[in-house]
């Protein structure tokens, strides 16, 4: 059985100031957002799409290549068709192909859209919304990409001596950590085993890692009608060339980021980061910045060149060799999906609100930005553990000192204040003090300073006796420590530390399907799941 409670995201202090100023007044950035994060600024997106020209077929066309060679959900194919139709929009998450999908907000962000995307349908019933996840395949940052945990242990692939894209790392050198995964994952029975034949199947050899993450998540969340999409294409890239040519020789979107950014960052800190050139150069075993020098074009850390001529040629006729940075991926995205939603976790959307005048600049509809659903699971075990230290839901989140303190004034066996005996002291001392003042205007200082003296002693036998109570509770400080640590929470958050393989084995499709039940439409509280199941 699994059920859910909500907090507001402020209650776990784990939350930027900018998240929960975002959810709580979305009107007050209406300079950084083009809609609301509610169904009426959906309603608006879908306004400003319909005027936009998306060019479908060719959308249809090239997903249907790339999933050629693959068995997906009858959900998936009619999804696919659908995006064929004027009437259709897509709900977007992205991320990188993380190695088994990394931490576990990679499966939420997913689910999220689907969620979203059924709860459109059902809002808008004479339109039809598909859910996508799009691979940022062109990430080359393996340190990132290539680690994960699972359970206590930490994992780092080296891709076996490939560098470049990682999307497009082949999966053969993967082949001894797949086994070593697999040895681990628990505990044993059909789950364990229907999650190993679905990552022998993801990361066989022969694969690259981006055809991996699209197998990956076709078998675990295409039930859920998830389209996945793969930016790494020339025809994608091809409907870029202008944007990309005024990148290279104009440098416009540096100068509309960074002055959005600026606006930001007077209020909350920026994420994303412009240059003047906002492009890498992609090929085979390469990825690295494109620069400008003088009347040359440079790729960094290579003998790679081009006078203007030449690379104007080489973006005409290769588009694909471009790759887009943080600030024009998704403008990039939105120019190929017919998007009306996107969904990221704290961190993208604010890197969003600093990119909505490069969207009025060249006249792509900005989506709705929606903050991903944030999940704590809480198992038997450590329900049971909350019953012995007698905290609430709401109070796991609290600084562990925070705790401390206050369950010690709560069950102290004295009162821990002294503040009486001060003032007594000082009401009984002030009229000796002032009468002697009197008599000698340097007795004055005097006094003065035998009050604070007095005072400090005061403050030293509170502490001490305080430490004392703390002492006493030593075991329920304990309990209280390794509760925050079963649930990741001294780290920060479970999804950044654990992944989908410490859940699945014990819950298989329950845990998606629980996950799928409590999301919000619009992530506007924060999700509590218990289960007696793990």
């Amino acid at each position: 059985m699994i059920s859910a409670h909500y907090l507001p995201h402020a209650a776990t202090h784990r939350f930027s100031p900018l998240v929960v100023d975002y959810l709580k007044n979305p009107g007050s950035f209406r300079n950084f957002i083009a809609h609301p994060p509610d169904f009426s600024g959906i309603a608006q997106a879908m306004a400003a799409r319909r005027a936009f020209p998306t060019d479908r077929e060719g959308l249809y066309e090239e997903l249907k290549r790339q999933y050629s060679g693959m068995e997906f959900p009858e959900k998936v194919a009619q999804n696919l068709a659908l995006l064929r139709h004027e009437n259709t929009f897509t709900v977007c998450t992205a991320h990188q192909p993380t190695l088994f999908t990394g931490a576990l907000y990679f499966v939420y962000k997913i689910i999220h859209a689907a969620r979203l995307a059924d709860d459109l349908n059902a809002r808008f019933p004479e339109n039809d919304f598909v859910p996508v996840f799009y691979i940022g395949s062109e990430d080359n940052d393996l340190e990132e990409l290539g680690h994960f945990n699972l359970g206590e242990e930490s994992f780092q692939w080296d891709g076996g001596g490939q560098t470049g894209a990682v999307g497009r790392m082949k999966t053969d050198a993967l082949q001894p950590l797949l086994n070593e995964v697999l040895k681990r994952l628990g505990p044993p029975g059909e789950n364990a085993k229907k999650l190993a034949a679905m990552l022998q199947d993801a990361y066989g050899k022969g694969r690259t890692i981006a055809e991996a993450t699209r197998r990956i998540v076709n078998s675990l969340l295409g039930d859920f009608g998830v389209v996945v999409i793969d930016g790494d294409s020339a025809f994608f890239k091809k409907k870029m060339t202008a944007v990309f040519a005024d990148d290279l020789f104009n440098h416009k979107p540096y100068a509309l980021v960074t002055a959005q950014s600026e606006a930001l960052g007077e209020r909350y800190a920026a994420q994303a980061f412009p240059r003047p050139i906002n492009l890498f150069y992609l090929d085979k075993n390469i990825r690295q910045r494109i620069e400008q020098s003088g009347d040359h074009w440079v790729v960094t850390g290579t003998d790679i060149g081009w006078t203007e001529a030449e690379l104007r040629d080489l973006l005409e006729k290769f588009p694909e060799k471009f790759s887009p940075n943080v600030v024009l991926r998704g403008l990039f995205q939105e120019t190929i999906l017919p998007d009306v939603a996107f969904i990221g976790g704290g961190a993208e959307v604010a890197y969003w609100m600093q990119l909505k005048p490069l969207f009025e600049h060249y006249g792509v509809p900005f989506p709705v930005v929606v903050l991903r659903q944030s999940v704590q699971w809480i198992d038997t075990k450590t329900r049971l553990l909350m019953t012995k230290t007698a905290l609430e839901t709401e109070q796991l989140f609290q600084n562990p000192e925070t705790l401390l303190q206050e369950y010690t004034r709560a069950h102290a066996v004295t009162d821990l204040s002294l503040e009486a005996i001060r003032e007594n002291i000082a009401a009984q001392l002030s009229p000796v003090f002032a009468r002697a003042a009197q008599l000698d205007a340097s007795l004055e200082a005097y006094g003065t300073a035998r009050q604070k003296q007095i005072d400090r002693l005061i403050s030293g036998i509170q502490k001490k006796i305080f430490r004392a109570e703390k002492r006493r509770h030593a075991v329920w400080h304990d309990r209280m420590l390794r509760l925050q640590k079963n649930l990741s929470l001294d780290k920060g958050l479970q999804e950044r530390r654990l992944t989908f393989l410490d859940f699945y084995p014990a819950l298989g499709r329950a845990f998606l399907q629980a996950l799928y039940d409590h999301t919000k439409s619009f992530g506007e509280e924060f999700l509590i799941l218990k289960t007696d199941d793990l």
